[in-house]
């Protein structure tokens, strides 16, 4: 199957746990997490239906993949190629009544992500891309911004657990304003959307940042490790910029960090040159 298609059979994916989440969003059940690394994070009864249903609908149309899921962690097929998979990015939001949550599924081969989909069913928002595909947000071509980091917006997925605060409190002051979502996925929709400029983070995990990073590399931006060197699945710090700038790479490898080391399997998949966007809205059904 080439990646168009492949990327199409995800939008549908996203489609169907999106509307799964949002017909239960006001009958749920949740819990706090009591993990390390996870303090003060919850998980629903949907996060689980919702990944069940996307590991089952990608088990019976590619029985051969791999899949590392948030809920079920990494299922080995001994495959070349993997699916990362958040079936509900965004949980305590969710469970609060606020909209920014979603569903992101990605693909990667040889640790780059090659295809991305984000959908916040609230917001009515679809945001995808592969590789060499282009990145697009229902359907309009996505392009980062022209900004200098100084001038634009830094977006902090998980402020709570970052390592590198102090780091991160100087970049703050050097930028104009902050967001915070608490919904990583939205954070990289908004800088491949031209609304936000940095993203850093050493604590997200794969299936919060393979389809993300995608979209952002095919909207023209910029997503490294700790080095400068381009950012792979296995990394263990990840910065996004709408555009290179080694000086937020400088500020950031200058401070002190313990990260834990993170290995996961890393698939392969073909490439396709084409993409058809029409086709998303019949992908609703």
């Amino acid at each position: 199957m080439e990646l168009e298609s492949i990327m199409n059979y995800t939008i549908g994916l996203a489609y169907r746990a999106g509307n799964l989440l949002l017909n239960h969003e006001n009958n749920h059940v949740f819990s706090k997490k009591n993990e390390f690394n996870d303090i003060g994070a919850y998980v629903s009864e949907m996060d689980k239906k919702s990944e069940e249903l996307i590991m089952k609908m990608i088990s019976v149309q590619f029985p051969s993949h791999n899949l590392c899921g948030e809920e079920s962690g990494l299922i080995d097929k001994n495959s070349e190629y993997t699916w990362y998979i958040d079936p509900l990015d965004g949980t305590y939001n969710y469970i609060r009544g606020y909209p920014m949550w979603g569903v992101s599924i990605g693909l990667s081969k040889n640790q780059t992500p090659i295809i991305g989909v984000l959908y916040f069913p609230k917001l009515n928002k679809l945001v995808y891309a592969g590789q060499e595909l282009g990145a697009y947000n229902n359907e309009k071509k996505l392009q980062v911004s022209k900004l200098d980091y100084t001038d634009g917006c830094y977006s902090v997925p998980t402020y709570k657990y970052q390592e590198k605060q102090q780091a991160i409190i100087e970049l703050i002051e050097k930028m104009s304003t902050t967001k915070i979502h608490h919904c990583s996925s939205f954070d990289f929709a908004c800088l491949a959307e031209g609304n936000t400029e940095v993203i850093l983070s050493g604590t997200l995990a794969p299936w919060d940042s393979c389809a993300g990073v995608c979209i952002v590399r095919e909207a023209g931006g910029v997503v490294v490790n700790l080095n400068g060197n381009d950012w792979i699945m296995s990394s263990e710090y990840i910065i996004a910029m709408n555009k290179y700038d080694n000086s937020i790479i400088e500020l950031i490898k200058n401070k002190k960090l313990e990260i834990l080391e993170k290995n996961f399997l890393i698939p392969e998949i073909k490439r396709s040159e084409k993409n058809n966007p029409s086709q998303i809205e019949k992908l609703k059904h």
